[in-house]
């Protein structure tokens, strides 16, 4: 049984545009949403934006879940609740670093997304790649280490300002 419908919605400034395959005409590039929760079989949600780059989606919940949200090769974990409604605006250029983010799914979101904005995985994955062309063994596991306890500190201290609600903290 359905316990709710989140909702997520906003506008993307300069928004992309692409070549339909089938009639050759530009269209918006679309917005994927899909389940970060093994459990979860529903499949992506696929929502093409309006002409003015404003978007609306709906996404029926049964529980509380983390949710990925794709747009222009750029990904932002979520975490929603069946009742939520987030309002994220955000630059095609980057969706990680929304221009607005407002409504009742801002409580649990606002540090996930400042967490990306810090230690987005691609660029951290790049960076430490990088490293472990130029640095030997012991220094590269060293800057891993490092890395982790930066990601952890960073979170367990956003996490320590307000209490969350657990099917968030776990």
């Amino acid at each position: 049984t359905l316990h709710g419908q989140a909702v997520i919605f906003g506008k993307i400034e300069e928004q992309i545009w692409l070549e339909n395959q089938q009639n050759g005409k530009l269209q918006p590039a679309s917005i994927t949403i899909f389940s970060d929760n093994f459990f979860q079989k529903d499949a992506n949600i696929l929502v093409v934006p309006d002409e003015q780059g404003f978007y609306n989606i709906q996404l029926p919940l049964l529980l509380p879940m983390p949710v990925i949200m794709e747009y222009n090769n750029r990904r932002l974990q979520l975490f929603l609740f069946p009742t939520d409604t987030l309002q994220l605006s955000f630059n095609a250029a980057d969706l990680v670093k929304p221009l607005a983010i407002q409504g009742s799914g801002t409580f649990c979101n606002a540090p996930l997304i400042a967490f990306q904005q810090r230690y987005y995985p691609p660029d951290v994955e790049a960076e430490l790649s990088f490293k472990r062309e130029t640095t030997d063994r012991n220094s590269y596991f060293g800057l891993c280490e490092d890395m982790y306890i930066l990601e952890s500190t960073f979170f367990k201290g956003e996490l320590q300002k307000q209490i969350y609600p657990q099917a968030f903290t776990n």
